[in-house]
């Protein structure tokens, strides 16, 4: 899964995290960590077991990047998931 250990040795994976989790600190619940991402993993991968054109990679990458960009909506720099397609890209 060298897609996913790309992800996790990425500097700017974990700098984006971290903002998250500053905008997010009153945040009572369903905050944006990495358990967050984790969790949506898990979950998309269950939904895909019985597909055939997805790899365990695949669903994992996108699932720990799908809101990678939240900290820059709660910036009022626009959609979560079209910024997040933007950072997720390189």
């Amino acid at each position: 899964m060298e897609r996913i250990k790309l992800i996790l040795e990425s500097p700017a994976y974990h700098k984006y995290l971290l903002k998250i989790e500053e905008k997010e600190i009153e945040r009572p619940f369903c905050r944006h960590n990495f358990q967050h991402f984790l969790d949506v993993a898990r979950l998309a991968w269950i939904f895909v077991l019985e597909e055939e054109n997805y790899s365990r990679d695949l669903v994992y990458a996108a699932a720990l990047l799908h809101d990678i960009a939240r900290w820059q909506e709660y910036e009022g720099k626009g959609c979560h998931a079209l910024l997040s397609a933007k950072l997720a890209e390189p």
